[in-house]
């Protein structure tokens, strides 16, 4: 169950970012994540009295609950508005800093362990490669630079709701963490909508942004957020993070094959430089050595003769 949950979170993490990018090419920000967390809070909430499954509104539960909403609306409200300017692939890479961040975090927040030098150095590598990123898209455009910046901004609250929910003591199920959280993000979204847009939009079924959004809706938050809660109570965040590794190429393939997206050659290298940071946070060269080491071939064992299994079982017996 682990592990299909694992893979349900690469297969959301991978496309989210497009997903996010089409329905703000057709609505507000505000309303594209408003809209896609609407539905998702309807259907949780249906899948919940279904299956009955128990919504506790006690003091640990709705901290619980609080520190989900600050990944649901924090990070998601400000990626929806960095998406206007930033390509889904580049967001995903940026996402790629969640588990150097969350180690981060881990160390003050969940008493870890102290940063070995090989993951200072991991640092080092991550940040040039954001520098990177940055120096490119500072003398290209500053749209495109606050975007990131409001990019680094969600990274940053994501990877603080994923470590403060593992420091908590309360372990709602997945479904009601999903549904609470969602719940206490929706008069956030419709309280932005009404200042920063206010318009009814505008629906068309043939519209690939509405199609999005209920992709979103359904897989991004009922599913995705269901997966990620399930394995972030069964595994370490920065494990969880790991999945980051992968899911920046899927992103970027997307980005270019159903976007027409092009990766500037700057871009590319601070991407790679990112994931190279995060090789050597997991320790993955080592790893990859040790994995690669030839099984050492086991001594022969010469059966004995009859004179000498003789001997050795007279001298057994004597010993006996």
């Amino acid at each position: 169950m682990v592990i299909l949950a694992y893979a349900m979170v690469i297969l959301v993490w991978s496309t989210t970012p497009l997903g996010v990018v089409w329905s703000s090419q057709s609505f507000h920000p505000t309303v594209a994540v408003g809209l896609r967390m609407t539905i998702a809070a309807i259907v949780t909430g249906v899948v919940i009295r279904l299956y009955r499954i128990p919504m506790h509104w006690d003091r640990d539960s709705l901290y619980s609950y609080l520190c989900g909403t600050m990944g649901v609306f924090g990070a998601m409200m400000l990626t929806y508005f960095a998406s206007k300017t930033v390509p889904s692939g580049l967001i995903s890479v940026m996402y790629g800093l969640s588990p150097i961040m969350s180690g981060l975090l881990g160390v003050y927040l969940l008493d870890g362990a102290r940063f070995q030098k090989s993951q200072w150095l991991a640092l080092g590598l991550a940040i040039s490669g954001l520098a990177t990123v940055f120096g490119k898209d500072l003398h290209a455009s500053g749209a495109i630079a606050f975007g990131l910046l409001l990019v680094l901004g969600a990274v940053a609250l994501f990877s603080l709701s994923g470590v403060l929910l593992k420091k908590q003591k309360a372990t709602p199920h997945p479904l009601a963490l999903t549904f609470g959280s969602i719940l206490l993000a929706l008069p956030g979204y419709f309280v932005l909508w009404a200042l920063m847009d206010g318009e009814i939009p505008q629906i068309t079924l043939n519209d690939r942004g509405l199609w999005a959004v209920v992709y979103l809706a359904l897989v991004g938050s009922v599913l995705g957020f269901f997966a990620y809660y399930y394995v972030l109570q069964k595994l370490q965040p920065s494990t969880v993070a790991m999945a980051t590794l992968v899911t920046p190429v899927l992103a970027l393939l997307l980005g270019v094959t159903l976007n027409d997206e092009t990766i500037h050659p700057t871009v590319l290298l601070g991407g790679c430089l990112i994931l190279l940071g995060l090789a050597l946070y997991f320790d993955l060269p080592r790893k990859a050595l040790r994995w690669l080491r030839p099984i050492s071939t086991p001594a022969l064992v010469i059966p004995l003769g009859e004179e000498e299994n003789k001997r050795t079982d007279q001298q057994s017996a004597g010993e006996v």
